[in-house]
C-alpha cells in the first residue's frame, strides 16, 4: 500500500492523467457532467403500508385482505381517529401497541424515508387523491406529549396511567403550539372524512383555542425532488415530526387531520416543510473518450427542511415562490383556504356571502 502511494505523482499530475487536464475547475466540471448523466431512479421502492406492522384484528378486519385492513387503518388515522390519536403519553407511558407504532415510525424515518422513494398513497387513502393545488396540509388540535420544549404545546402532565379512577390529566385535551387562526370548516370539502353531505362551522375570534397547521407543496415536474419525494415529506410531516416527536394528534372537527389542501379547513397560515436530496455515486474510469468517466447512483440522502419562501417556514410564501418560478400554476382557490394573517374575519364574511347568507350587525 505505502509503495503504491509513494509512486503517485502530485495532485496536478494525477488530475492530468485521469481527466486529461491540469485545471481543477475543468476536472470538477467533468465529474459534475458524469453525475448529471447518471440516471437516478424515481421509482418508488416502499409504501406507507410498510411503516406500521399492526396485528390483523379479526373482529374489525373480518372480510378484508391484509392490505385493505392496513389502508383502512391509515385512512382512519389521517381522518384523526384510531388509538394513535386517542392514547395519551410518550413511549414510556403508552400502551404496548402505541409504543410499537412509535418505534416503527422512528425506524422508518431513520431508514426508508431518508434513503428510498416512498409511493404516494392516493390510490389507498382518498385524503390524498387529486390534490389539484399540489399541496397537502395537516391541522392538529391536541398535544399528547409532555415537555417538548418551548412553544411546542401545553401538555404539562402528569400523564394519566390509563385507569379510569385516577383523576384527570391536562394532557387529555392539551393544545398544540398555536401557529394559525382557524377561520371556518366547510364540510362539503371532505365528505369522505366527516360522512355528512354538508354544513359548516365558524370560528370567529379565538374561540378555537390552540390549533397547529403544517403543509408542503410539490412541483408539476415529475422529476423534481419535491414531487419525487412528496410521499417521504408526507410521512415526515404527519408521522415523524408532529406525531412521534411533538405528540400532535386529532383533527379539526368536520375536516380530515391531513389531506389535499382543498379538503382542509380555512386557516390564516401554516408552517411548511420542503425536501432536498443528495445522491451518492460510484465512478468508473474507462480511459476512452468522450465518456472516460461514468458515474452510477448507489444511494441517496433525503433531507427535510423549513420552506425557503420569502417568509421562512410559511406555506403561502412557498406557494407564491413556486408560482413565480413556474413550478406550479396558481389556483385562486388557495387563497380561500389559506387566507393570510388577520384575514379570518374577511374570509368568514366572503364564505357566508357565497353560501347566500347576509351578515346583520
Amino acid at each position: 500500500m505505502m509503495s503504491a502511494l509513494d509512486e503517485c505523482g502530485s495532485l496536478v499530475d494525477e488530475i492530468k492523467d485521469v481527466f486529461e487536464t491540469d485545471k481543477l475547475k475543468r476536472a470538477k466540471a467533468i465529474i459534475k457532467n458524469a453525475c448529471d448523466a447518471a440516471p437516478a431512479s424515481s421509482e418508488a421502492t416502499s409504501s406507507f403500508r410498510e411503516i406500521l406492522d399492526l396485528p390483523y384484528n379479526d373482529d374489525v378486519d373480518e372480510g378484508l385482505s391484509e392490505e385493505e385492513a392496513e389502508d383502512r387503518f391509515l385512512k382512519e388515522f389521517y381522518d384523526g381517529n384510531t388509538f394513535i390519536n386517542q392514547e395519551v403519553g410518550n413511549h414510556k407511558q403508552l400502551s404496548t401497541r402505541q409504543n410499537g407504532v412509535f418505534g416503527q415510525i422512528k425506524a422508518f424515518d431513520r431508514g426508508v424515508s431518508k434513503k428510498e422513494v416512498v409511493s404516494w398513497p392516493s390510490d389507498d387513502i382518498d385524503n390524498f387523491n387529486g390534490c389539484e393545488m399540489n399541496t397537502v396540509m395537516c391541522c392538529w388540535v391536541t398535544d399528547r406529549v409532555i415537555n417538548n420544549g418551548d412553544n411546542n404545546g401545553d401538555c404539562k402532565g402528569p400523564y394519566p396511567n390509563r385507569k379510569p379512577d385516577d383523576g384527570e390529566s391536562n394532557c387529555i385535551d392539551a393544545d398544540p403550539a398555536d401557529n394559525t387562526d382557524l377561520c371556518y370548516v366547510d364540510m362539503e370539502r371532505s365528505p369522505q372524512a366527516n360522512h355528512v353531505e354538508g354544513g359548516f362551522a365558524l370560528f370567529p375570534g379565538d374561540v378555537e383555542e390552540g390549533t397547529h397547521c403544517h403543509g408542503f407543496i410539490w412541483s408539476d415536474d415529475q422529476d423534481d425532488a419535491s414531487n419525487v419525494y412528496k410521499a417521504n415529506n408526507l410521512f415526515y410531516v404527519s408521522m415523524e415530526d408532529h406525531l412521534r416527536t411533538r405528540g400532535y394528534v386529532r383533527n379539526v372537527p368536520g375536516a380530515p387531520m391531513c389531506g389535499c389542501l382543498e379538503q382542509m379547513p380555512t386557516v390564516s397560515r401554516a408552517d411548511c416543510t420542503q425536501t432536498s436530496v443528495k445522491y451518492l455515486y460510484d465512478f468508473k474510469y474507462t480511459g476512452e473518450s468522450p465518456d472516460f468517466l461514468i458515474a452510477t447512483v448507489i444511494g441517496r440522502k433525503v433531507s427535510f427542511n423549513a420552506c425557503d419562501g420569502e417568509t421562512n417556514n410559511d406555506l403561502e410564501s412557498k406557494y407564491d415562490q413556486m408560482v413565480e418560478n413556474g413550478e406550479i400554476t396558481r389556483s385562486d382557490y388557495f387563497a380561500d383556504i389559506v387566507v393570510g394573517e388577520d384575514n379570518c374575519a374577511d374570509g368568514i364574511d366572503k364564505f357566508l356571502q357565497d353560501k347566500g347568507f347576509t351578515k346583520v350587525n
